[in-house]
């Protein structure tokens, strides 16, 4: 009976069935690990955009939808609309979106008293076609982390005008030359101070490849060859100075502020556009883009819920006292033909390019985009 013959079969805990169950263990994993990234990959494809917009201003959003498609085809816009019941700060935080669109004054005023409100830096996506030079002030919010609510998006009007000077009048007063109000006043202000026996510097802020290249380019389209000699002169001498690793954006901010150059463009961080702007003797002039876009970008955008206050950041009710003054209203109505930006914070307020913002931020989105 112990001399039985082996049939050849093993025990189901021989090796050789383990490696064998392991080995399918391994592919089955993989089908899934392979089908899981891409519906992760699909869910990424997907830009969530709420709104609250009433029917009647519903159509400026799905313009900006369907220009945002053509420019990434490889992304789709889910629109989920609200009604009135969700036009409250609570029920705002129980939506989980990418950009949130909102038509009422009252959420603003609300999360501006509960003090909900964060900075948000100023960001260009050159990326985008459509966003080149618009403000893109998305950010995603992490709020769930201390308790008072999942992620949502809030709406946050704010003004942005990527395209403008700051002026020292004093300065211009003493050399004759008028403030500029226009690209051509700016090229026939660069002729006059150059041509002044004392030249006054005119400082460029903002990046060599950026702001540089638009004042040349706008001194061409606008005086010839000539005027782009004139302007490459001035750089060359030093009568324009862009900013750089050895003179940045807040250094032609305050050299404009204490009198040291007649006028700069930009500058483009938030806290001193303010402290400049706010300095006495100091015009801020928005001036359409050499292809004639607008200067101004005003919507409803998005910030992230509860981010971490930064330095250089104004507090929202500084930003909107800045954007509030009748000098600087006046301003963007004289440059973009609009009518004052903060009238109303309500969606029918139409400004220029407000779409052109939230078409930035669909693109931020989309592909991930991150310039400080």
């Amino acid at each position: 009976m112990r001399n039985k013959k082996r049939t050849g079969r093993r025990s189901p805990s021989s090796p050789r069935t383990i490696r064998a169950f392991l080995l399918i263990a391994v592919l089955v994993s993989g089908v899934l690990a392979t089908i899981a990234i891409h519906r992760f990959s699909e869910m990424r494809r997907v830009i969530h955009v709420t709104t609250d917009l009433p029917g009647d201003e519903r159509e400026g959003l799905s313009w900006m939808i369907e220009r945002f498609s053509r420019s990434f085809p490889e992304y789709s816009v889910d629109v989920r609309y609200t009604g009135a019941e969700q036009n409250d700060v609570t029920a705002r935080r129980r939506v989980r979106t990418d950009v949130f669109v909102v038509s009422s004054n009252s959420i603003w005023e609300e999360l501006l008293a509960n003090g909900d409100l964060v900075d948000i830096p100023a960001q260009i996506v050159p990326e985008s076609g459509y966003s080149r030079g618009f403000l893109d002030a998305f950010s995603r919010s992490n709020s769930g982390r201390d308790g008072r609510g999942t992620s949502a998006m809030y709406a946050v009007p704010i003004v942005w005008a990527p395209y403008g000077l700051f002026v020292n009048r004093n300065v211009m007063q003493e050399k004759g030359v008028p403030v500029p109000r226009s690209w051509d006043d700016m090229i026939d202000a660069i002729h006059r101070v150059a041509g002044t026996p004392s030249p006054i510097p005119i400082a460029v802020a903002g990046s060599v490849a950026g702001r540089v290249e638009l004042v040349g380019r706008a001194l061409s389209l606008n005086g010839g060859p000539a005027a782009h000699g004139l302007f490459d002169s001035l750089l060359r001498d030093g009568l324009i100075h862009p900013t750089s690793d050895r003179l940045t954006e807040e250094d032609t901010a305050l050299m404009v502020r204490d009198g040291r150059v007649a006028m700069v463009l930009g500058p483009t961080t938030l806290r001193r556009f303010i402290d400049v702007g706010s300095a006495p003797g100091i015009t801020f002039v928005p001036i359409p883009t050499y292809d004639g876009r607008p200067p101004v970008v005003a919507a409803k955008v998005v910030a992230a819920g509860f981010t971490r206050r930064g330095a250089d950041k104004p507090s929202a009710r500084e930003f909107l006292a800045f954007s509030m003054r009748p000098e600087v209203q006046e301003g963007y109505v004289a440059a973009s033909g609009s009518r004052p930006i903060y009238n109303s914070v309500h969606s029918s307020a139409r400004v220029p390019d407000a779409e052109g913002a939230v078409i930035a931020m669909m693109a931020r989105i989309a592909r991930l985009i991150i310039v400080e």
